[in-house]
């Protein structure tokens, strides 16, 4: 396989079915999509897999789907979102022993801390675990911001803090930063749905975390870009812009459009999104079916009936 989480590694929708159950089936076929579309890493309980929409037992037991579907063909990231130390180890002891190459920390969701109570609820969670780290930056999503120095320093604190994935307000740059401030130690993951892909690889960017529905044109660009074609890459790009910025609406509309992209392409058989979710209205639908039509490339998706 290729170096860990590099070039292109896509984080998965949680399907569930039309009654609000987990679709094992339909996780295992999102899986099986991504790694047939090229992909050689594959994250799951970032915020587009609606991890805290999930019960206890269900997260564990869409982790074993994962991990299963996933096992000698992907190197696998499991997100960490809880509310307490105790529950984030937990978690990050199981994802270690279900074999995954990489966890994805995240704040806690109720009374953030900041600072150095911050950094030592980090220091915590990584240090139940022996594999490497990533820190979710999103203030967008986490509520949570940090600054540049704060990263470099928990770099110095936490010898496994190997990734960051950038989704900071000017992301390229502090992609910038942290490489020069690391030599390219710290490797930064590219998040935003892709909508900066082109600019952060140019800056070092490790890779690039977007959605799984199109992730097959994600793939093509890195390839030209990785060949030195920055050309083509663009051209890529720049054909997707517009279904990147439209799925950019809100978190939950990014999920909503990416749950409908698969449905569409018969990966799965089920739209449904949880509650509190959001719903694509008619107009919606419509211009997402003819942004995905756009496509050069991609196949595109039949309208469903």
């Amino acid at each position: 396989m290729d170096e860990p989480f590099q070039g292109v590694c896509p984080v998965l929708n949680t399907p569930f079915k039309d009654n609000g159950d987990v679709d094992h089936e339909g996780l295992v076929n999102i899986v099986d999509y991504a790694i047939d579309k090229g992909c050689r890493s594959l994250s799951i309980f970032a915020m587009n897999s609606e991890p805290t929409k999930l019960t206890p037992s269900e997260k564990i037991e869409t982790l074993d789907t994962f991990m299963n579907a996933a096992k000698g063909r992907a190197h696998t990231a499991i997100g960490v979102i809880e509310d307490s130390v105790k529950g984030a180890q937990e978690m990050a002891r199981l994802a270690e022993e279900k074999g995954a190459d990489a966890l994805i920390l995240f704040p806690p969701g109720r009374v953030p801390p900041q600072g150095e109570r911050f950094a030592k609820f980090l220091e915590a969670i990584a240090g139940e675990v022996s594999i490497p780290v990533m820190y979710q930056d999103a203030p967008r999503t986490t509520g949570v911001s940090v600054s540049t120095e704060f990263l470099i320093d928990l770099t110095r604190r936490i010898p496994n803090l190997k990734y960051s994935k950038v989704e900071c307000p000017v992301p390229v740059r502090r992609i910038d930063e942290l490489q020069e401030a690391t030599g390219g130690a710290l490797r930064c993951m590219s998040g935003n749905g892709g909508i900066y892909t082109v600019d952060a690889f140019r800056r070092g960017a490790w890779a690039v975390m977007p959605g799984v529905a199109v992730v097959d044109r994600f793939v093509e660009l890195y390839r030209n870009f990785a060949a030195g074609n920055l050309d083509g890459a663009r051209d890529i790009f720049e054909n997707m812009m517009p279904l990147l910025w439209f799925e950019d609406q809100s978190l939950e509309f990014f999920i909503a459009c990416e749950k409908q992209i698969l449905f569409d392409r018969g990966v799965i058989g089920s739209t449904h999104v949880r509650e509190n979710g959001l719903r694509l209205n008619a107009f919606d639908l419509d211009e997402l079916r003819a942004l995905v039509g756009r496509l050069q490339g991609a196949s595109a998706p039949a309208a469903a009936a």
